[in-house]
């Protein structure tokens, strides 16, 4: 049922209660019934033609409503780190100093780790589980003589009153993971991408898709970049969040809303 359907009916219902009322008690003021009805009609109307058009109140409306219903949603994250060695030793060396140290640190905050490649390959990799949360995928390779990428893949599920608590689960694994990288390196840059994928409800940013008309969409796809300068793609299934640093990211999904399926 759409608003307008739902604004015609509540209108109507008030006029019916208020016609009830000056026909059952003729003691009641008519006038005054008649007063109130017709102030509530406007009301009503005004209240929602302040919703369609005024877009702060649509933001601050959906938030919380998007508080009370607290819809979850699964997550695919990952942070990629790229860096440029400057010093002579050996890669052999630098994985397995980097997979030491890292394993250590994982440890000691709690997190199970286990490596998953045969050993003696380019490729390090490694499952990591914070026990009864999430899982999540390590993996050190050589892309070029002396530059290394070390890939981070967490996959978990978060309520939308937990959205942060996603991005922060995820810079601290990321900080874990760049500890041990106190050796020479050099040109070290990042990248974050988050996935967020809903059961019910299409996770569009903002509110651009409402004023899309109520019809049977199969596929939507919408690209742009935010104010934070993070890169947004949102779809009828997920929406996808790259950005350079997680202070960005907080700032979007701080903004985000869940909407009602389209379809």
């Amino acid at each position: 049922m759409n608003k307008d359907r739902v604004t015609f009916l509540l209108i109507t219902l008030l006029a019916i209660i208020g016609m009830i009322l000056g026909f059952w008690s003729p003691s009641i003021n008519t006038q005054l019934v008649s007063g109130i009805t017709t102030f509530l009609a406007i009301l009503v109307a005004y209240v929602q033609f302040c919703y369609d058009k005024i877009d702060k109140l649509f933001v601050w409306w959906n938030h919380g409503w998007q508080w009370f219903r607290n819809p979850k949603a699964d997550w695919e994250q990952v942070v990629e780190l790229q860096l440029i060695r400057d010093d002579e030793e050996s890669d052999e060396h630098f994985i397995d100093l980097f997979t030491e140290q890292f394993v250590a640190t994982m440890k000691k905050h709690n997190y199970d780790i286990i490596r998953t490649d045969p050993g003696g390959e380019i490729v390090t990799r490694f499952e990591i589980r914070n026990p009864g949360k999430s899982t999540g995928e390590i993996e050190i390779s050589e892309v070029d003589d002396d530059t290394y990428r070390i890939t981070i893949t967490y996959s978990t599920s978060y309520s939308y009153n937990q959205r942060v608590k996603g991005v922060e689960e995820l810079e601290k694994i990321y900080q874990i993971a760049s500890r041990p990288l106190t050796m020479d390196e050099s040109c070290t840059r990042h990248c974050v991408q988050v996935r967020l994928l809903f059961e019910k409800g299409n996770p569009f940013y903002g509110y651009v898709i409402r004023k899309i008309a109520p019809l049977k969409i199969n596929d939507f796809e919408l690209k742009f970049e935010s104010i934070e300068n993070v890169s947004v793609s949102a779809t009828n299934k997920y929406l996808q969040l790259d950005a350079s640093g997680f202070s960005q990211l907080r700032g979007v999904l701080n903004d985000l809303i869940v909407l009602p399926n389209i379809d």
